[in-house]
């Protein structure tokens, strides 16, 4: 009888340890898979950024967050930093702000003050300021994270091309044109040696020197660089890519400067057609094309549809914005200007 006390005994004790094991397991399956999707949110958040759904984005971002949390695990610096990319985006800076700081603090902390992932960081929080034409603090975050580039990096690396590009932007900002120029120009060397003649990249670099020559009144040359950049779009992502409808928008403004007035309506009713398809109707890049499409109307004394499409402009911008937004006053602006004027004829 005792023997067979001890022999039940000891199957419960295994079946005891079989079970517990088996929980284990399925804990750690579980846990494994809260992470994994976590780091999918990540990805996901990417895409919908891309395509301007802020709200679809900052949901996945706020649950891979907590679970990075949960987990005290490096992946919520980049979690971080992008969630403060999509406020930016929207105007809302003051919630971005902290994000972009708690990114920044933890990454020097995680990484070290020299490290590649914060210069990443670095970069987007120099745009933050640079929206706000808050000059000097860019140019110090952009530099700082060229500064570490360059130590940390071959010089055809290309996390160099963003910030190049930023600080490009930034001494055109301020009437720095033949700096900008250069610093264009950089940019545009690293991404064709890196990528080759006919990568998406480099057709991003092609499409903010045009933008610097079309204001300089340089029309020849950015009309080339916008259909070179336009070519490379159409060649990679087919007739309808979001980027595609940047570069007629660019291109339409070009016409539009040298009043070609017809290609520009043509290439403006296009981009618009191809921002709504991609972002819906009331989205900021619909909104900027309508309010340019307003500008030629306007021009040509074609009130009724002037006001219409500035009207739609300045609805579709504090919609997508929010009405604290530059944007979202601008907008308002120019239709309050454009009414007032209508009223004196």
């Amino acid at each position: 009888k005792i023997k067979k006390k001890m022999n039940f005994f000891s199957w419960k004790v295994v079946l005891l340890c079989i079970v517990a094991i088996i929980v284990a397991v399925l804990t750690q399956f579980f846990l494994n898979y809260k992470y994994y999707e976590a780091e999918s949110f990540i990805a996901a958040a990417e895409k919908y950024f891309e395509y301007g759904d802020y709200e679809q984005a900052e949901t996945v971002l706020k649950q891979a967050i907590t679970t990075f949390q949960d987990y005290q695990s490096l992946e919520i610096v980049p979690a971080l930093n992008l969630l403060a990319m999509i406020y930016k985006s929207q105007g809302k800076y003051s919630e971005s702000q902290p994000l972009f700081k708690n990114a920044l603090e933890l990454a020097e902390k995680f990484y070290g003050p020299e490290h590649p992932d914060v210069a990443i960081i670095l970069n987007n929080f120099g745009l933050w300021y640079h929206e706000q034409s808050k000059f000097a603090k860019a140019e110090t975050l952009f530099k700082r994270s060229l500064e570490i580039y360059e130590k940390t990096l071959e010089g055809n690396h290309p996390n160099f091309i963003s910030t190049l590009n930023n600080l490009a932007g930034l001494y055109y900002n301020q009437g720095k044109v033949p700096l900008a120029e250069e610093y264009f120009q950089r940019s545009l060397s690293i991404a064709e040696k890196f990528y080759g003649p006919s990568h998406v990249d480099v057709a991003k670099v092609m499409s903010n020197i045009a933008a610097l020559y079309e204001k300089e009144g340089r029309f020849d040359e950015c009309e080339d660089l916008s259909k070179r950049a336009l070519e490379i779009y159409e060649n990679n992502f087919g007739p309808d890519h979001p980027e595609i409808g940047i570069t007629l928008n660019n291109l339409a403004a070009l016409y539009k400067a040298q009043e070609k007035f017809d290609l520009a309506e043509r290439y403006f009713k296009r981009s618009i057609e191809i921002f709504e398809k991609a972002y819906g109707n009331d989205h900021y890049a619909v909104a900027s094309a309508v309010s340019l499409l307003a500008e030629i109307y306007h021009a040509q004394g074609k009130h009724s549809e002037a006001k219409d499409l500035y009207t739609r402009a300045a609805q579709a911008t504090e919609k997508s914005l929010g009405p604290d937004h530059p944007y979202s006053q601008g907008a308002k602006a120019a239709l309050d200007e454009y009414i007032s004027q209508l009223q004196e004829i």
